[in-house]
């Protein structure tokens, strides 16, 4: 389990914009858990855009009116008989709040009120809710957060991409199709933060180096590479100045190594799969000329008494595999980072 503050670190490099305002004294807070994190996080982030103004599209509505205005509806107009009364059926466009994505944030304020979040935290929320009264609420199991936003709009994305995370976090779905709270982190959703923290946080504090993610394409024989899998990497560090790159797969699993249950030796190996993939990452890298490639596993530590810690060259390529402890005070943590950006210079 991360420690609290240290999920604060890590969402603050995932969500970059969380650290260009006052949301970083956050760090200084105590928090019960991660949902009270989120809360806290979501909570101000919202209440600075509320000053700047609620985000509003122009959506349509149908009203019967005395007044007519817009479009006048004939056939909805016959159809419901307003005649009888003197009105008319219209359709007209309105700039209004009740857009898609203040909906979003709606829902999402009354998810966390009903979460495991302290209760100075949920004043603050309905607080919030007051001033999103004209929007309606949505189902969060059908949002499509697949959603573009301007170069303008970075305090809209770090809310969109917060309630996406308190969402998948909280919102789970039972067997007969009703919802229920959950613990707030998963697995599978710190894994993928942890992806992401590891590959801004050497944007952002490394930017000498190239670090994305990239796309690796099987290097065959004969250009033939139907149902092949995907090659992803999750980061990919590169040095112009020494022609050095470095293949980065995060992993954050329960266990980090691995144990043969028919051998009479206990002692924990490297998980196979993992080795196999980092291997198959660097031998398929499009070497350019000059240019030396390396692999390194890196896995977020566990309890276990044994974490990996070792350097290997196979087959004339240097590939590591290493425990990033999350544990530990986030000045070591960014020591070792740092450390291996350091590697590349």
């Amino acid at each position: 389990m991360i420690p609290i503050r240290n999920v604060y670190y890590l969402l603050a490099y995932a969500f970059e914009n969380l650290v260009e305002q006052d949301v970083k004294n956050v760090a200084t807070e105590e928090f019960a858990n991660a949902a009270d994190l989120a809360a806290t996080l979501l909570g101000r982030c919202v209440a600075t855009q509320v000053k700047r103004g609620l985000r509003r599209e122009y959506a349509t509505r149908e009203i019967t009116t005395s007044a007519p205005r817009g479009r006048i509806l004939v056939g909805e107009t016959i159809k419901t008989q307003t005649l009888r009364r003197k009105e008319l059926a219209c359709s007209f466009d309105e700039f209004s709040p009740d857009a898609p994505f203040n909906r979003v944030v709606k829902s999402t304020l009354t998810l966390l009120t009903r979460a495991d979040v302290a209760a100075p935290r949920k004043r603050t929320l309905r607080k919030l809710l007051l001033f999103f009264d004209d929007v309606t609420i949505c189902d969060l199991r059908r949002v499509d957060w697949n959603v573009r936003f301007d170069r303008n709009s970075r305090g809209l994305r770090t809310i969109w991409a917060l309630c996406r995370l308190v969402v998948d976090g909280l919102l789970q779905t039972t067997a007969d199709g009703a919802t229920r709270l959950a613990a707030f982190f998963d697995e599978q959703t710190e894994a993928r933060l942890y992806e992401r923290f590891v590959l801004n946080y050497f944007r952002r504090e490394h930017p000498t180096l190239n670090a994305r993610s990239q796309l690796i394409l099987w290097r065959t024989d004969d250009g033939f590479s139907r149902r092949l899998p995907t090659m992803r990497t999750d980061v990919v560090l590169s040095s112009a100045a020494t022609r050095k790159t470095l293949i980065i797969d995060a992993k954050y699993y329960s266990r980090n190594m691995q144990t043969n249950p028919f051998s009479n030796v206990s002692t924990p190996t490297h998980c196979s799969g993992n080795l196999y993939q980092i291997f198959a990452y660097v031998k398929n890298w499009p070497v350019a000329p000059d240019e030396s490639v390396g692999g390194l596993l890196l896995y977020a530590g566990t309890d276990a008494p044994i974490q990996p810690n070792d350097d290997y060259r196979i087959c004339g390529a240097s590939t590591s595999v290493k425990t990033l402890d999350l544990n530990r005070d986030f000045a070591e943590i960014a020591a070792q980072l740092d450390a291996i950006a350091d590697s590349l210079t």
